[in-house]
């Protein structure tokens, strides 16, 4: 799974003249609050093998789009490992069935 958003950033925001009437002594005069930027960040949400990069975003190397193609060879790169990774769960899984098997029918 993969993700395309804005990245957020914490600003203070003075109180509105209700939220100062509700105010108490000694509280601050303003809120933090989240607010989109114009920045994208582009994630990959699932597990990466072998380290690679699973998050890039628009700043000093470039923006989103001039990414793209590093974005498409990380994949690339992810899926073969990924896919022995999985091979070698399946295996385990397996031989665990097997070993189960085996305890069950010694114990009957």
């Amino acid at each position: 799974m993969f993700q395309l958003r804005t990245r957020l950033r914490q600003v203070k925001r003075p109180l509105t003249s209700d939220e100062q009437s509700w105010r108490f002594a000694g509280d601050k005069d303003y809120r933090l609050e989240l607010v989109e930027t114009d920045n994208l960040i582009f994630e990959v949400k699932t597990w990466l093998p072998g380290g690679l990069p699973c998050k890039w975003q628009d700043g000093r190397k470039g923006r989103i789009e001039a990414l793209a193609g590093d974005i498409v060879a990380t994949m690339l790169a992810a899926f073969p490992l990924m896919d022995v990774r999985r091979q070698k769960e399946e295996e385990q899984e397996r031989l665990r069935r097997e070993e189960e098997h085996r305890r069950h029918q010694r114990e009957q």
